[in-house]
């Protein structure tokens, strides 16, 4: 029997409660995560089933197939039953397939056989000669729009089980950053169930605010968002010190001053074009011809401003840049234009 959807063979899974089930399992999916969820998931079954079995787990590129083999020819010790779960099938040759099929059709009672890789290719027709020995989930062939469904129904299910909400728009956001990878999203979904402490909802501003936490402060970038507006300034809530924001504050005076050379002449701006890459050029030059000299002129002052508050008040460094930026971009509104005299 093959099953090509995680849901359904997890309704087949539920369907044999009660039920002996299949004696092997094959496992084929490109994503480790989906292998080792269903591992996990029916190993569980088996325990509850057997709950004296025994456990063995192999890695093809670590132990030899004639080990398995072995193993499954030599009783137990110390259980009537055993488990054996064979990892990375992808890397077997024809002619261990070829064993892997003897053993199968010939697997004592007593075995319980879990088999899993990214593919089998050394073997296509091995589930057509073995499908009424064994059980077979099949992902290769997912469709992309069945995978999102899949992974959003799963997340959902996560965050339920935390008793939370998972607000579309805020797993829209999640995939958005970490992109359709299971074992990532499941890891960032349980770092965002305590983040968002006891709030019921987890909403796209608690993604957004969580990814930005989690982000290496980079002050360029945080430059360019609030002196060009490129994107919003998010990253001002990483600004938690003075000893941050000095060396920023230094760095916003030098994209200042080399956005008002830009507006030079040829000959004026020279000195800068020789010390900047061409590529940092391309990109530099339309961001600092969005707005007129004027517009950079009172930046300047509003940063002169900033720096006599750091020293005079008791601010946090955060509602400093806060209320730089409310600046900034009122005066964006009145000094923006799409051409420079000198462009």
């Amino acid at each position: 029997m093959k099953y090509q959807s995680l849901s359904s063979f997890e309704g087949h899974l539920a369907k044999q409660a009660g039920h002996e089930l299949s004696h092997v399992y094959l496992f084929v999916a490109k994503d480790r995560f989906d292998r080792t969820s269903a591992i996990t998931h029916l190993k569980k079954l088996m325990l509850h089933q057997f709950p004296q079995i025994e456990l063995h787990s192999y890695q093809v590129d670590e132990v030899p197939l004639k080990e398995v083999a072995q193993e499954i020819q030599n009783p137990s010790l110390f259980a009537s039953d055993k488990l054996l779960i064979v990892e990375g099938i992808e890397a077997l040759n024809s002619q261990d397939f070829n064993l892997l099929h003897e053993l199968i059709v010939s697997l004592p009672s007593s075995i319980r056989l879990i088999l899993s890789g990214t593919d089998i290719k050394s073997s296509p027709k091995f589930y057509e000669k073995l499908k009424t020995h064994l059980v077979m989930l099949d992902l290769r062939g997912e469709k992309p729009w069945t995978q999102r469904q899949r992974i959003e129904a799963s997340l959902i299910k996560r965050a339920r089980d935390a008793k939370k909400t998972l607000v579309m728009d805020a797993m829209q956001a999640l995939i958005d950053h970490v992109g359709l990878h299971l074992a990532e999203l499941d890891s960032h979904l349980e770092k965002l169930i305590c983040f968002t402490g006891e709030k019921p909802r987890i909403e796209r501003v608690d993604v957004e605010a969580f990814i930005y936490s989690a982000l290496p402060f980079n002050g360029w970038k945080l430059v360019d968002a609030m002196l060009f507006h490129t994107e919003p300034p998010r990253a001002i809530n990483q600004v938690n010190d003075p000893s941050q924001l000095i060396p920023f504050l230094g760095q916003l005076r030098h994209r200042i001053y080399n956005a008002l050379l830009m507006h030079q002449s040829v000959r004026e701006k020279r000195n800068l074009l020789t010390k900047m890459p061409p590529q940092m050029i391309d990109k530099f030059r339309p961001l600092a011809l969005r707005f007129s000299p004027k517009y950079y002129e009172l930046a300047l002052k509003e940063l002169f401003d900033l720096e006599l508050k750091m020293r005079q008040d008791q601010l946090k460094p955060q509602d400093l840049l806060t209320r730089l930026q409310a600046e900034l971009y009122d005066r964006a509104k009145t000094y923006s234009f799409t051409q420079s005299p000198y462009a």
